[in-house]
């Protein structure tokens, strides 16, 4: 599986990149930093993609309150206002597969863990 990472923050705030001509049909997208530029980035790829493609939006990851909220392009901007996401949040685009992997890891923040420290 090819998995591309986007940013959706750019120099001047929201992504200046368009992703109209982005080529990823077959691949997984994970763009972080997008949230505030959801609208933006969801119209582009809509542009350039399948409106029905599969958008997984992780908020929290790794964090006990992580939560994982799902829909696809065409819906995935109304899902986050009535669901309120906030960031820190991250979308992971295409592979259903590979975000539902993602919300496994609330399981593994539960489990007892140690920090191991190496010595310098």
């Amino acid at each position: 599986m090819e998995i591309l990472y986007i940013s959706g923050y750019g120099k001047n705030g929201k992504n200046s990149h368009s992703l109209k001509n982005l080529s990823w049909e077959g691949k997984t997208l994970v763009v972080y930093m997008g949230l505030n530029s959801l609208k933006e980035i969801v119209d582009d790829l809509i542009e350039s993609g399948n409106p029905e493609s599969l958008v997984g939006i992780v908020e929290n990851a790794t964090l006990a309150h992580q939560r994982m909220i799902t829909g696809n392009l065409e819906n995935i901007v109304q899902v986050v206002e009535v669901n309120e996401v906030r960031s820190s949040a991250f979308m992971i685009i295409g592979d259903k597969d590979y975000y539902q992997k993602m919300d496994s890891l609330k399981t593994l923040i539960n489990r007892p863990y140690t920090f191991v420290r190496t010595k310098e």
